[in-house]
């Protein structure tokens, strides 16, 4: 092979550089990082703020509400839905509520204590419990029935039972007005009010 041939060979080849200084593509000197000043590493090292006190409950509300409307389609549709939609509603309200627990677990004990302030907003109503001396922190298996009625007045405790009354209801709508004690003018008023309601809803304005 001549001179000439070899020219012609090594015009398409790339120069190699032999130099002590030659570094890999895609790194530089600085110990195999970026020349972006290590942006990778500062990222790994942000954190995440951690939500402020309206933030907390704006979180849970959102929550909330989506679980309180898959509730809403699942009772609405439930007789409705084909079993493979029942199936798809049912998870859903599944997967709303588990979403609620896993981000009360995710909360700070500083933070979930601002967020139980927000749900234990209100008192308990203890009327029930005061009215038939209960106590309202009872939680002993009240064991095997049957229980007694508390709902019962004394009245209603001292029948048997209504099984067999078979007493018709008696009188005119004149007579439980006049035994509610209104007068003709009231009784008047409210006839009006029943006419104007029952026309509204037979024929409602557009």
């Amino acid at each position: 092979m001549n001179s000439s041939q070899r020219d012609s060979n090594n015009r398409g080849r790339r120069p190699f550089n032999t130099g002590r200084n030659s570094q890999p593509s895609g790194q530089s000197s600085g110990g195999g990082q970026s020349q972006g000043g290590g942006g990778y590493s500062n990222n790994r090292r942000r954190r995440r703020k951690p939500l402020s006190s309206s933030q907390i409950i704006i979180k849970y509300d959102t929550l909330l509400q989506q679980h309180m409307l898959n509730r809403k389609k699942l009772f609405e549709l439930f007789h409705r839905a084909d079993p493979q939609q029942k199936l798809k509603l049912q998870r859903k309200c599944i997967e709303s509520l588990e979403a609620i627990k896993q981000y009360q677990d995710s909360l700070r004990p500083w933070q979930l204590e601002v967020l139980n302030k927000r749900i234990e907003g209100y008192k308990p109503d203890l009327t029930f419990s005061s009215n038939n001396n209960i106590d309202p922190n009872l939680s002993e298996d009240p064991g095997q029935g049957p229980f007694e009625e508390i709902h019962l007045n004394a009245t209603q405790k001292s029948r048997p039972s209504f099984r067999d009354d078979r007493e018709e209801s008696i009188g005119t709508i004149e007579d439980y007005y006049n035994y509610k004690g209104l007068s003709p003018e009231e009784l008047h008023r409210l006839e009006v009010q029943d006419a104007s309601d029952s026309d509204k809803k037979h024929n409602p304005i557009n």
